[in-house]
């Protein structure tokens, strides 16, 4: 059948559709794929920078670390340099005179000087009381500060000579220094101060003598800050067991300490004459 003209023209109009068409899609998939390039020149470039920027911070951290070495070096270097001085100095220095200064290792001991004698101190007992037992006795024989800081590490054993011993070199320039050192490292074993009412506890048991009582109660009262002394005779009277002496001081009242020992001297003798007589028979 022959084609009539409207055919032609209606086929003519479908193919430039169709070709419309596919121009179209060609152009969004050229969009599409330029569109891909540009992104993909993005994220290589983006790579690039994020590259360069970890290859610039190893860099520096590689140089901080060699610059820590460099100064770790330098720290070891003066640290030897100072344990060095350190062990010169001590084979240079006694071993009890490490912790004093040289005025006090050049300090002469006399001839004549009397020697002090003290209870060696362990490291357990009071350090109040040893420290004042040796200034007593370097007061008696006459020495002086220079000899007290000397002959004081004389007196120490065990743990407070190894204690004496970690002092640091020329760290004790005046004997002050020593005993303030001495105290604090041994406060703990300092002996507790007790009150007034500590002594109105005190008790002349059954059987206990009077001399017994009274150093009892004497042992206490040194160990009280408090000088009142009627708070004293007061506690002491309380705690007297009722007899001849507690009647003696009740008809008499005593006015300090020192008046009752004068008085408790006789019913002490009385006692301990009662006492041997019994044994006697």
């Amino acid at each position: 059948m022959p084609i009539t003209r409207n055919q032609a023209s209606s086929t003519n109009e479908g193919e430039e559709d169709t070709l419309q068409r596919l121009l179209q899609a060609v152009a969004s998939l050229q969009a599409r794929s330029d569109e891909q390039s540009r992104l993909s020149m993005e994220a290589e470039q983006r790579q690039a920078e994020a590259e360069e920027r970890y290859r610039q911070e190893e860099t520096r951290h590689l140089s901080a670390m060699r610059a820590a070495e460099q100064r770790e070096g330098e720290l070891r270097q003066q640290i030897a340099a100072l344990q060095a001085a350190k062990r010169e100095e001590k084979r240079a220095q006694p071993f009890w005179g490490q912790p004093f200064c040289r005025g006090i290792n050049e300090t002469p001991i006399l001839l004549n000087f009397r020697e002090v004698v003290v209870e060696p101190f362990d490291g357990s007992q009071d350090p109040y009381a040893h420290l004042q037992t040796f200034q007593t006795q370097m007061y008696i024989s006459g020495g002086n500060d220079r000899l007290s800081w000397k002959l004081f590490p004389g007196t120490l054993r065990r743990v407070a000579m190894q204690w004496m011993a970690t002092l640091p070199p020329r760290s004790i320039q005046t004997f002050k220094d020593l005993a303030s050192s001495f105290v604090s490292q041994f406060a703990a074993n300092k002996v507790k101060k007790l009150e007034v009412a500590n002594l109105f506890d005190i008790k002349q048991t059954k059987g206990e003598s009077l001399k017994s009582y009274l150093a009892c109660f004497n042992n206490a009262t040194v160990r009280v800050d408090d000088l009142d002394q009627k708070f004293f005779v007061k506690a002491f009277q309380k705690g007297l067991r009722a007899g001849p002496f507690s009647n003696a001081l009740a008809l008499r009242k005593p006015i300090n300490m020192e008046e009752i020992h004068a008085r408790a001297e006789k019913h002490v003798e009385m006692e301990e004459d009662q006492c041997e007589r019994r044994k006697l028979e």
